[in-house]
């Protein structure tokens, strides 16, 4: 173990949970006169969005929101399954990196995410979730990576001085900002590449 590092905080998407909204898209292309690539094509991450994700918009309004824009009126059942269709797995071998890291070091989570997707995940991979002491979720916290409000929760959270907090995350604009305010960050791009980082840092044997 490390005698630097105190915690680790984990993103979700792309790092503990494979995600994918290509089929969610595929779902709702067989429910709507629309194909998959147009969707996909025209899904707005928009405004809207965000605040949904911060959680000053709610579920319904976020729903109404892409009825208006995609002038279809779905259901909240045909939206939510094709929506909870985004969570696909979890990452290969994540499970056995958190258990060799959960007894040495303090986890969380840091993830940008939605009232949705929260239960459907925490359900269906509650086994992990256990090992996380903290989840910051955007909208419970208000704040959205990369705005440097939703890294200082984490730093409020735990009272440790930034390089001794490991973020990980699969965006650059993400790892930027936790370097910018002097964390230690790694760019995630598979499970076998974040452990070889890790044992760079000493953080694994």
């Amino acid at each position: 173990m490390s005698n630097k590092y105190k915690a680790i905080v984990f993103d979700l998407g792309n790092v503990v949970i494979d995600v994918s909204i290509e089929p969610a898209c595929a779902f709702w292309a067989e429910k709507f006169d629309l194909t998959a690539e147009e969707i996909m094509i025209k899904f707005p991450f928009d405004e809207v969005y965000a605040k949904f994700e911060k959680g000053l918009v709610d579920a319904e309004a976020f729903r109404q929101h892409l009825r208006e824009y995609f002038e279809i009126d779905f259901s909240r059942q045909d939206f939510d399954t094709g929506w909870n269709m985004i969570l696909k797995s979890l990452t290969s071998n994540i499970e056995d990196l958190i258990l060799k890291l959960k007894d040495k070091y303090r986890l969380a989570v840091l993830s940008n995410t939605n009232e949705i997707h929260i239960p459907v995940f925490e359900k269906l991979f509650d086994e992990i979730f256990e090992y996380f002491e903290k989840k910051f979720y955007s909208n419970q916290i208000h704040a959205r990576k990369p705005e440097k409000k939703a890294y200082e929760k984490v730093l409020d959270y735990f009272g440790y001085y930034p390089d001794t907090i490991v973020i990980l995350d699969d965006r650059e604009d993400n790892i930027r900002q936790a370097k910018s305010m002097g964390f230690e960050a790694i760019l995630v791009e598979s499970t076998p590449q974040l452990k070889h980082q890790l044992k760079e840092l000493k953080i694994l044997e």
